[in-house]
């Protein structure tokens, strides 16, 4: 018995069913971008695998790639450029997954040639705005003569190169195009390529409300993203969306597409919601009432930055005889109320007592009012704040009080952020008809008319003073001449004023 059994492993190790063989073949086989691609199929005998080993393989490309050791069939790779290539395949029969013990071994090599196919016709696409792309067949070198059809993947096609074509929307399965492109020239030969194209350049985040109190049955939101220029802080809407959700009281997602890289902050309002009584007040991210105090976020551009969620705060009023109004006005040397109304400015209303009361927006004039205000004994007070972007304006407390409970004239001027007041409420800023700074922009030469004498300082975008003189009352001359061009503030204080401007110098 024994005899017999050395004579058979003599006969196996003779016709080598123990020894491993390496071997492939390979195929060029271009596909959509893949103009160069080559596909490897695994040919080698790894003999009679004893129990406990596994088969691995390596494929080395001959352009300083490879493959890390798997269990390959076939396996496609691109090349970057044509040209003749030595491949190698490797294959070993070891021990898993420790790989202590390598039970066989072995590798052989093979000339592999890419060029490019006549009529082989990558293409790249670039996103514009909305749902606007740009595509733009790349051709092989060497090839001339070809001509381009496309089919959009919506029904819609076109020739020519290059092309663009505006979608509907973003597309089922997450905003997927299959974009095809056929190639052909008079040699004859043809091409097609079939890429998947995605909306994939998005920002995004959810809208809730800050309490199911605020429900709002099919509520509709309109989201804006909001950029913010340090230098010259200046804040502009640069888009918008209309979304609904079934109840504001849960997540409804919103997303902005193909937006140019920025620093952005989002705000989202209900529009179709109350504006007086009970419900949610226009916020932004997170959770902030006010835009300077908001989240911003820097997006680069391209992929997805995700997450910028809402949470829109709850207001409500309770009954009582209190009344505040005022007006929204714009323009040099306004100070009272012009037709500079400003329509469509948001009022925010609010007090230690009952926390965010409520919103409302100027009208076409740019009047305002809130009514129904609680006044108690000792006096009641309440903050305005005109959400007026790019506009550092300072809360305004108003205090009313039993008898005295109605405030008529707590008017805003946008040219400055500060406010002008009635009689009986502190004034924080001199009226601006006692005050003018110009020409503004100026080559150098600033005039400051003022209404009494004055201290004033000039400071840059990031608060370095530059220059600290004092005024007269009348009119006074400043020469700003061996300043940089650039954005400046000029800051004049003396009692009862402080006026702040921003002074563009320009060389």
């Amino acid at each position: 018995m024994k005899r017999l059994f050395f004579t058979l492993l003599a006969i196996l190790f003779t016709q080598n069913i123990f020894a491993c063989t390496a071997g492939f073949t390979n195929s060029f086989s271009p596909s959509g971008n893949n103009l160069l691609q080559v596909t490897f199929t695994n040919t080698s005998n790894p003999g009679i695998i004893p129990a406990g080993q596994t088969e691995l393989v390596i494929y080395r490309f001959g352009d300083g790639t490879s493959t890390p050791a798997g269990n390959y069939g076939s396996i496609s790779h691109n090349y970057a450029s044509p040209g003749t290539y030595t491949a190698t395949i490797v294959i070993e029969i070891v021990d898993s997954p420790a790989i202590t013990n390598i039970h066989c071994a072995d590798s052989t090599t093979a000339s592999v040639t890419v060029n490019y196919s006549p009529c082989g016709t990558a293409f790249s696409v670039s996103y514009g705005s909305g749902f606007s792309a740009t595509f733009t067949a790349n051709n092989p070198p060497g090839t001339s003569g070809m001509n381009y059809s496309w089919a959009f993947g919506d029904g819609n096609s076109g020739s020519g190169s290059p092309i663009t074509h505006t979608y509907s929307g973003p597309g089922n399965n997450l905003g997927n195009y299959n974009v095809t492109l056929t190639a052909t020239s008079s040699l004859p030969c043809s091409y097609t390529n079939t890429e998947a194209i995605l909306f994939a350049n998005q920002i995004s985040g959810r809208l809730e409300t800050d309490t199911t109190v605020c429900y709002v049955t099919n509520p509709a939101f309109k989201v804006w993203l909001i950029t913010y220029d340090a230098a010259s802080q200046i804040l502009a809407a640069v888009d918008s969306v209309i979304v609904n959700g079934t109840v504001s009281g849960f997540h409804t997602p919103y997303i902005f597409y193909n937006e140019a890289a920025g620093n952005y902050r989002v705000k989202t309002m209900i529009t179709n919601g109350p504006t007086t009584g009970t419900g949610p007040l226009p916020t932004y991210s997170y959770d902030s009432l006010h835009w300077n105090a908001a989240d911003s976020f820097i997006y680069g551009g391209t992929g997805a930055s995700s997450g910028h969620d809402i949470n829109l705060q709850c207001g409500t009023i309770t009954s009582g005889p209190g009344f505040i109004s005022g007006n929204v006005t714009m323009g040099a040397n306004k100070s009272t109320k012009t037709t500079n109304g400003q329509p469509g400015i948001e009022i925010l209303i609010s007090s230690a007592v009952n926390g965010n009361i409520a919103y409302t927006m100027t009208d076409a004039n740019g009047d305002y009012s809130f009514s129904n205000l609680p006044v108690v004994a000792g006096g009641s007070t309440y903050t305005i704040y005109p959400e007026i972007l790019g506009y550092q304006n300072t809360p305004w407390n108003i205090t009313l009080y039993p008898g005295t409970d109605s405030v008529s004239n707590a008017s805003f001027h946008i040219a400055t952020g500060s406010h002008t007041t009635t009689a009986g409420v502190e004034n924080i800023s001199i009226k601006e008809a006692e005050i003018n700074v110009y020409p503004n922009p100026t080559t150098g030469l600033v005039n400051i008319a003022s209404s009494v004498a004055a201290n004033a300082v000039i400071s840059d975008v990031v608060g370095h003073k530059v220059l600290e003189t004092a005024i007269n009352a009348g009119k006074t001359q400043l020469n700003l001449g061996n300043l940089q061009a650039g954005i400046y503030f000029i800051s004049i204080k003396a009692t009862g004023l402080n006026y702040t401007n921003k002074i563009i110098i320009q060389h």
